[in-house]
């Protein structure tokens, strides 16, 4: 999808080693253009919100968005939607700016939590 392409385009201009771990199924898409941004180590926030802060990575960050329009749909919650495409580095900033401007932060995995969002 165009995140694995954008991906793929930063590993190859970065220097020094990169390690890509990419869902061998196919992910709902969630953008609709390769120009939203994607820089390695930055967040990228899908949703607004100020109630909560959901942080996704790969194939949770579809169902975190579906997530965030079905908690403001049925209870009025307003979720903020994070995806943390970059796991190391992560963006420090992003998650504790989420951190003191919603209180409270559930991340979603699609794997281990070792070397995840864990």
């Amino acid at each position: 999808g165009l995140e694995t392409a954008n991906a793929v385009q930063a590993a190859v201009a970065h220097q020094g080693p990169v390690y890509l771990r990419i869902n061998r199924g196919f992910d709902q898409a969630v953008y609709d253009s390769m120009e939203y941004g994607y820089e390695i180590g930055k967040a990228v926030q899908l949703h607004d919100g100020t109630d909560l802060t959901i942080i996704a990575c790969g194939s949770g960050v579809f169902q975190a968005v579906q997530a965030a329009r079905e908690l403001a749909s049925v209870d009025g919650v307003k979720a903020r939607v994070l995806n943390m495409h970059t796991i190391k580095p992560i963006d420090q900033e992003a998650v504790i700016r989420a951190a003191q401007e919603t209180g409270r932060i559930v991340t979603v995995e699609n794997h281990s939590i070792i070397g995840g969002l864990g």
